[in-house]
């Protein structure tokens, strides 16, 4: 199983699903939804790079400075499954927040499978919950309603909801389309 469990890392991964990506695409992919810096994401690459996990090679550009092109290593190529179906990363509300979570979900979107997006929506709704329980469990009814009022948290909550309808959506679709097949 897989121990990698940086946002940054595990975005890197799912952007190079598709095709392989220079290190500037790769930023340009995860700036849109994660709050990162480009020498984040080198050192990110390069502890991919270390773990064995990518490779990289050197293309040279006539005139501008030469590019590092990153694709999977051949026994690495299937880790994004595995990372897309860890319930227990996605519902964990210990080392990465949820709300960091659901940012890299975000991130993710495009390169995840119908499949891989339900389950992560699931989990990722299973860690609000559980955090939500350990809130009201710990605190006065009074307190308990603070952390519902932070606009960030709203935010978030509200990002949920509207992955968790537009996944609905999808799988209406996707059972129409099947019935439509088999009818």
């Amino acid at each position: 199983m897989h121990n990698i469990t940086s946002t940054v890392q595990i975005a890197s991964l799912f952007s190079l699903r598709k095709s392989n990506q220079t290190g500037y695409n790769i930023t340009k992919i995860l700036q849109s939804t994660l709050k990162t810096s480009h020498q984040q994401v080198y050192r990110e690459l390069n502890k991919l790079e270390a773990l064995g996990v990518i490779n990289s090679v050197i293309k040279p550009n006539e005139g501008k400075p030469d590019a590092r092109i990153y694709s999977f290593t051949k026994n690495y190529n299937t880790i994004t499954a595995e990372i897309a179906k860890d319930n227990r990363f996605w519902s964990d509300i210990g080392e990465v927040s949820p709300r960091d979570k659901l940012d890299l979900f975000i991130a993710i979107l495009d390169f995840t499978t119908l499949e891989e997006t339900k389950n992560i929506i699931d989990a990722i709704k299973n860690g609000y919950e559980a955090l939500i329980s350990l809130k009201e469990s710990n605190t006065t009814d009074e307190q308990a309603l603070i952390p519902t009022l932070d606009p960030t948290y709203l935010i978030q909550r509200r990002k949920l909801k509207l992955l968790t309808s537009d996944l609905e959506e999808l799988l209406s679709i996707e059972d129409t389309l099947k019935a439509k097949k088999t009818g």
